[in-house]
């Protein structure tokens, strides 16, 4: 067993598995939101064949060496690439983690589909538990049918006073994600550059669902998709959005996967308002893991605490 970086290898392993490979693994999206030159592509081969990948991300803290999850990227890590390798999944995994570039910090979220963290405690990560929901592919009507009937209700009332449309610009989006966040007496965290190279880059296959209430945009939201999965990324609202405005486009958003034959991933959040507004569409609920790796003690107490 080898563990090299190697671009072109890996490549052609994302494009050999994108039917099963989540999108934020690939480097399309990795390019894009953090740039080829800030990501490293390991492999790991057995007599030349590719087993897993795992895309590790670089960020300078205190000028050293950072190993992050980039931008609106809820999981990274390893990656099997054949269902029938997974019994090898740990001894791949130890095998990553002694080869990652020294770092004052570490911090990965493997797939909700790795549910398995004893290498990661036995490399000496700190495990917490993160949330996210999903929807599986399935007629939207049954999807409707489970919601609880507040949702059912609010649906029907928010729909008759909005138009939902498509938008190929990301003028709209920007301004209502910077609406939520003056809102919130917080910082923007989201860049409109970010947003475009998104929008840009079709293979992501991106879309921007707005609201437009009394002849004004009111709410966005954007989702990107894989060729199995898609993916709730962001939204905004104004203060002038009916209440239920995010509801309904989320709830386009999962009617148009479902047409597609998709899964939907709401993504989850650490912000418990935004779990219960998750969990208020009845969706499954899939626990995964973050692993969290400082140098030492003192970069450990010198560093801010790493959001997960």
């Amino acid at each position: 067993m080898q563990v090299i970086v190697n671009a072109e290898l890996y490549k052609i392993a994302s494009n050999e598995n994108k039917k099963s490979l989540p999108i934020f693994y690939t480097p399309a999206w990795l390019d894009t939101v953090i740039g080829q030159l800030h990501w490293l592509p390991y492999v790991i081969t057995e007599e030349s064949v590719v087993k897993a990948i795992f895309p590790v991300c670089i960020k300078k803290k205190l000028g050293f060496n950072a190993i992050i999850m980039p931008p609106l990227t809820p999981y990274q890590g390893l990656w099997i690439c054949d269902q029938k390798d997974e019994p090898h999944y740990n001894t791949y995994l130890a095998a990553c983690l002694q080869h990652l570039p020294s770092a004052l910090v570490t911090s990965i979220s493997p797939h909700h589909t790795q549910t398995d963290t004893s290498s990661w405690i036995k490399m000496g990560y700190d495990i917490s538990i993160k949330n996210t929901y999903t929807f599986t592919s399935q007629p939207y009507e049954d999807i409707y049918h489970n919601y609880p009937a507040s949702m059912k209700r609010d649906l029907r009332r928010t729909n008759d006073k909005l138009t939902i449309q498509e938008q190929t610009i990301a003028d709209d989006l920007y301004e209502m994600i910077c609406h939520t966040y003056t809102f919130q007496k917080m910082k923007t965290p989201i860049t409109k550059q970010l947003i475009n190279q998104i929008l840009e880059n079709k293979c992501l296959n991106p879309k921007i669902y707005s609201a437009s209430y009394q002849n004004n945009i009111v709410a966005s939201i954007m989702t990107i998709s894989d060729q199995s999965w898609t993916y709730y990324l962001l939204s905004g609202r104004s203060k002038e959005a009916p209440h239920g405005s995010i509801a309904s486009l989320i709830d386009h958003a999962i009617k148009s996967a479902m047409t597609q034959h998709h899964h939907f991933d709401f993504e989850g959040s650490s912000i418990e308002g935004i779990a219960t507004f998750f969990k208020s569409f009845s969706p499954q609920h899939h626990q995964y893991f973050h692993a969290l790796k400082y140098k030492n003690k003192i970069i450990k107490n010198l560093l801010p605490k790493t959001k997960n």
